[in-house]
């Protein structure tokens, strides 16, 4: 035998074996499928209780004077004002809770100098329970059994009456008089808070 078919018979002999090594390689498989399926989020909002109204549109007076009820047209030392508010709390979600921040007011006299001086105060009642935490920083949780609940938000504005028998001292003197002071919109934030936080 020459050696041009020594060498066709090797190179063949090499192509049977790498041939029988990958077959050798086999095993035996199998697959099933777990469905996909689907989740849906849950949800988290505050809405008007009437839609595009969601307070009064005038202050109106409170405590126990004789306008109590009324719009106020001009305010005076000793009065106390107030605006509610009212909204729907959307909370869905197996394992949802939020904080439900304390609104905070602040009140502007513009560049005036004078001893007019308004006092603002919030507070908000869910579902016409307790008046919930106002001090600032402080928080209330909300959790899907408030869904639907309603949330009621008051401003009250008080309007001191001053240093009794001085007319040099105190809040709200003669200079305060057809002054204008500017009440800052009110937020109410509903904060999401993990489920599963990090320890």
């Amino acid at each position: 035998m020459n050696k041009t078919t020594k060498g066709a018979l090797g190179a063949s002999a090499a192509a049977v074996l790498l041939m029988g090594g990958a077959g050798s390689l086999a095993y035996w498989t199998d697959l099933d499928t777990v469905p996909g399926g689907s989740i849906t989020a849950g949800s988290l909002s505050i809405d008007p209780k009437v839609a595009n109204a969601p307070c009064e549109a005038d202050w109106k007076y409170a405590g126990t004077t004789a306008k109590t009820g009324t719009v106020v047209q001009g305010v005076v030392p000793g009065d106390v004002v107030s605006k509610t508010c009212t909204f729907v709390v959307t909370a869905t979600g197996d394992n949802l809770k939020a904080s439900l921040s304390t609104p905070a007011v602040t009140v502007g006299y513009g560049t005036t100098s004078s001893s007019f001086k308004v006092t603002p105060k919030t507070e908000y009642t869910l579902d016409g329970g307790a008046v919930l935490p106002t001090t600032s920083g402080t928080t209330t949780e909300i959790k899907s059994v408030n869904n639907g609940k309603e949330l009621k938000v008051v401003v009250t504005l008080d309007i001191p009456f001053g240093a009794p028998g001085s007319a040099l001292t105190g809040d709200n003197r003669n200079d305060s008089q057809l002054k204008t002071a500017t009440i800052s919109p009110v937020d109410i934030v509903l904060t999401q808070l993990n489920p599963n936080p990090v320890a």
